[in-house]
């Protein structure tokens, strides 16, 4: 009886292992914005063409001003994406503005 447990202890400490591993590897490198774009009565518009290109911190000294998205160098890219048929575009972002001033909203344009 005791080296049936060990059996399922073992198996399903691999299984919690192999999760967590999973979880690590294929969560978002970066936070992910989402963005609806909708028309003036409410109706979702497919294809908008959203352009980031800045950002804000969080409340704190630094609150005041606006920040380029700088390309590559503290987070990802600024791509263009374009939203789908239910007006929905996933945007990655910086977590952080500049050396850990946390990143509390982003700005683009939309077409």
């Amino acid at each position: 009886m005791n080296a049936m447990r060990m059996r399922v202890g073992g198996a399903a400490l691999a299984a919690a292992l192999i999760l967590i591993g999973w979880a690590v590897f294929t969560a978002p490198q970066h936070p992910i914005a989402v963005i609806r774009v909708v028309d003036g009565a409410g109706k979702p518009v497919a294809g908008a063409l959203i352009v980031p290109d800045g950002m804000r911190t969080k409340p704190g000294p630094y609150e005041g001003g606006h920040y380029g998205w700088l390309r590559g160098t503290n987070g990802p890219p600024a791509i263009r994406v374009r939203t789908d048929g239910n007006g929905i575009a996933l945007v990655p972002y910086p977590k952080y503005v500049f050396e850990r001033i946390e990143t509390g909203q982003i700005s683009f344009a939309v077409s």
